[in-house]
C-alpha cells in the first residue's frame, strides 16, 4: 500500500502553495529589475529623441554626455530603494528641468511597459500572442504592485493549499487571459493594460464559489472574508488613483472566468446532485467564452484597430488592471 502513496493526490488542505509562491517572487523580482533599469532606459530614450544617434564626432560626444547627465543622482539599487520607499527620485541638480525628469519618476511609462510585454492591439495583431501572458506580470508602480500581490497572496495561497497547484493554476490562467479577452472585445483595444488584478479577481471568483458550494470546509470564514474585503478595498482604492486608465472589463472578465471554471474544478462536498450538474454548466460556459471571444477579437477587433493603435501608442495611452 505504501508504494502507491506517491501517486495519490494530497488531501484537501494539505497541498503546497508552489504556484502562489513562484508567481509572487517572479512578479516582485521582475518589478525590481525593471525599476533598477528604468532610469538608464529613460536617459537613452531622451538621447535618441534629441538625435544623438545621428550625430558624429564631438557633437555626438556632447549629446550623449548630456543624456548621461540626465540620469537621476540615484540609479540601480539606490533608485530601486527610492521606488520601494515611494520617495521622490533624487535628480541631479543639472537635470531639474530636463525632459527625462518626468520619465524617471516612480511610474513606468507606457513605452517602457510595452517594451517589457504590455498588451496592446497592435502587437497582438502582429502575432505577439505571448503578451496575453506577460501583461499580467507587469505593474505601473510600487503601489499597483503591492495591492495586486497582497490580494493574490491572501487568495492564492489559501486556495492552493486547499485544492492544489493544478486547479489554482488552471483557474488563474483562464481568469487572466479571459479578462484580457473581454477587455479587448468590449473596451478600446488600443489601450495598453497591465497588472495582475484580472487573475486576482479570478481567484476571488474561485473563493466565492468555494464558499457557496463548500462553506462548511472554509476555515475561519468570517476572518478570511474580512481580510479579503480589506485587501480588495485597498486594490480598488489603488486602481482608482489611475482614474480613467483602469480597465473595468479586465476585472469583470477575470471574476467571471474565475467563477465559471470553479464550477468545473471544485468538488461538491455537500451535494451529490450538484456533483454532475455544475461541472457540465461550468465546462460549457468556459468553452463558449474561449471560442466566441477569441474569434471576435482576432477576426474583427484586432484588424480594425491595427492602424488606429499605432497612433494611440505614440500618444502613450495606457491602463492598469
Amino acid at each position: 500500500m505504501r508504494s502507491g502513496r506517491g501517486c495519490t493526490p494530497a488531501r484537501i488542505g494539505q497541498h503546497w502553495p508552489l504556484f502562489s509562491v513562484c508567481l509572487l517572487a517572479a512578479s516582485g523580482l521582475l518589478f525590481a529589475f525593471m525599476a533598477g533599469h528604468y532610469p538608464a532606459w529613460a536617459a537613452a530614450e531622451a538621447a535618441r529623441a534629441a538625435g544623438c544617434e545621428g550625430a558624429a564626432g564631438e557633437l555626438a560626444v556632447r549629446c550623449w554626455r548630456s543624456a548621461v547627465l540626465q540620469l537621476p543622482a540615484a540609479t540601480g539599487p539606490a533608485f530601486l530603494r527610492d521606488v520601494l520607499l515611494a520617495a521622490p527620485p533624487r535628480q541631479a541638480a543639472a537635470t531639474a528641468t530636463s525632459p527625462s525628469t518626468a520619465a524617471a519618476g516612480l511610474s513606468f511609462s507606457s513605452a517602457y511597459l510595452r517594451l517589457w510585454g504590455g498588451r496592446t492591439a497592435a502587437e497582438l495583431h502582429a502575432g505577439q500572442a505571448y503578451r496575453w501572458l506577460t501583461a499580467p506580470l507587469l505593474h505601473t508602480d510600487v503601489r499597483h504592485l503591492a495591492a495586486n500581490l497582497a490580494l493574490f497572496a491572501a487568495l492564492g495561497c489559501q486556495m492552493e493549499v486547499k485544492y492544489g497547484t493544478v486547479r489554482l493554476l488552471a483557474v488563474w490562467l483562464l481568469a487572466a487571459v479571459g479578462g484580457e479577452l473581454l477587455s479587448v472585445a468590449a473596451e478600446d483595444p488600443c489601450r495598453q493594460v497591465v497588472g495582475l488584478s484580472g487573475g486576482d479577481f479570478g481567484l476571488l471568483g474561485l473563493f466565492c464559489a468555494d464558499a457557496l458550494l463548500n462553506f462548511k470546509t472554509v476555515r475561519r470564514p468570517i476572518l478570511r472574508c474580512t481580510a479579503i474585503a480589506i485587501l480588495l478595498g485597498f486594490l480598488i482604492y489603488t486602481l482608482a488613483v489611475h482614474q480613467g486608465s483602469v480597465s473595468a472589463m479586465t476585472h469583470l472578465g477575470g471574476l467571471l472566468c474565475g467563477l465559471l471554471p470553479s464550477l468545473l474544478v471544485l468538488p461538491r462536498l455537500a451535494s451529490e446532485r450538484a456533483e454532475a450538474a455544475w461541472p457540465a454548466l461550468g465546462g460549457a460556459a468556459v468553452l463558449t467564452w474561449f471560442t466566441v471571444l477569441p474569434a471576435w477579437v482576432y477576426r474583427v477587433r484586432l484588424p480594425a484597430a491595427a492602424e488606429a493603435c499605432g497612433a494611440a501608442a505614440e500618444a502613450g495611452a495606457g491602463g492598469s488592471a
